[in-house]
């Protein structure tokens, strides 16, 4: 599924795996209909984080970002258009049997809806449709004069709006927010939802909201985003990078904390393993 994130515009393909090499054939078809775009942003996902992946968009000249792991919110428009397609899949007559059949039909309802934030239907500001229909640009120099017209004035009102909607929105979520905490390279943190995160098998529910670790912050992102690395010594070591949103995260304190520890709650036989520690500090010292 794809977003523009000016017009809103929606696309969406059936597909038969979740590879690289199936996503990557989508977005040729994609881009070579509408042209390249400066940015991508994605999740996590394997096919967008693999290396076929990264040198496909480097050849384009496309800019690559990555939400931070289990943070939907990062790249709300598409989990805002799949949750309308299953919703819409869902309480059709047809059920889920021939769902990639009722695509087109549903993907037609999105995008010939105004939208809330630019005030315009996403054709409105891409062909200049109006009511369904595609405007007329090739009947004489003057109608084509006043369909660009007019579809430059859209894009131009639906920027202010989006300004007006994007403001509204950072206030309502400043005013819930706390101060982030800032880390710095070479910090350890603790990281809540780390197994569920990682798909690790066997997780209890309600451990799926504990803290794990500590992990290592390796590069500091933008828009509250820190990426960290496992730590040889740690129990149960597994090595990998991960981009995650600083809420996600809290300052370790050696000997002060526990892994399986909720903010604001106690834990029973659940503190950080203090075996290899010595050594897990020799590690960063000798780094």
């Amino acid at each position: 599924m794809v977003v523009d994130a000016f017009t809103k515009y929606t696309l969406a393909k059936p597909t038969k795996t979740l590879s690289s090499a199936e996503v990557i054939e989508n977005l040729r078809w994609i881009f070579g209909e509408f042209g390249y775009p400066r940015r991508i942003i994605s999740d996590q996902g394997l096919a967008f984080t693999s290396k076929a992946f990264a040198s496909f968009l480097a050849e384009k000249g496309v800019k690559h970002v990555t939400n931070a792991i289990a943070t939907p919110r990062a790249n709300g428009q598409v989990e805002r258009a799949n949750r309308t397609i299953i919703e819409a899949i869902t309480a059709s007559a047809t059920g889920e049997a021939r769902w990639d059949e009722q695509l087109p039909e549903i993907l037609w309802g999105i995008n010939h809806t105004k939208n809330a934030s630019t005030r315009f239907s996403p054709p409105e500001l891409l062909f200049s449709y109006q009511g369904g229909r595609v405007a007329d640009l090739s009947t004489g120099d003057d109608t084509a004069a006043v369909g660009r017209k007019r579809v430059h004035a859209n894009r131009r009102q639906a920027d202010e709006n989006l300004h007006k909607a994007a403001s509204r929105m950072k206030a309502r979520y400043d005013k819930r927010r706390k101060i982030a905490t800032e880390h710095k390279v070479g910090d350890l943190v603790l990281w809540r939802q780390a197994a569920t995160a990682l798909n690790e098998k066997g997780v209890n529910r309600k451990m799926a909201n504990k803290y794990d670790g500590p992990y290592k912050v390796i590069k500091v992102l933008g828009n509250d985003r820190y990426q960290i690395t496992s730590l040889q010594g740690v129990r149960g070591y597994k090595r990998f990078k991960a981009v995650v949103a600083v809420d996600a995260l809290r300052k370790y304190q050696s000997g002060a904390v526990n892994v399986g520890e909720e903010s604001g709650e106690d834990s029973e036989d659940s503190e950080v393993d203090r075996s290899g520690r010595q050594d897990l500090i020799d590690l960063l010292e000798g780094e």
